[in-house]
C-alpha cells in the first residue's frame, strides 16, 4: 500500500488556491485599471467625420492649386 504524505498534499492544495485567488485579484484590476482609462480617454471622434474631414481637406488644396472660373473663385 502507498501511503501518501498528507501534509504536502495540503501545502499543494493551499498553493493553488492561494494562485488561484491571486489571479482572480490580478484579472480584476485589469479590468478596473481598463474602466478607469477608459473614463480618463478623450472620447474618440467618429470614422464618418475622419473621413469627411480629410475629403474637405483634399477638395480645398485642390481648389487653391487648380485654375478655378471666375464663377467658382468667390469661395
Amino acid at each position: 500500500m502507498k501511503v501518501e504524505n498528507t501534509n504536502e498534499n495540503t501545502k499543494e492544495n493551499t498553493n493553488i488556491k492561494h494562485k488561484a485567488k491571486l489571479k482572480a485579484q490580478i484579472s480584476k484590476l485589469k479590468v478596473q485599471s481598463k474602466k478607469q482609462k477608459a473614463q480618463m480617454a478623450v472620447p474618440k471622434v467618429d470614422k464618418i467625420y475622419l473621413r469627411t474631414a480629410i475629403i474637405f481637406r483634399k477638395l480645398k488644396r485642390q481648389l487653391r492649386y487648380r485654375v478655378v472660373p471666375a464663377q467658382l473663385s468667390s469661395f
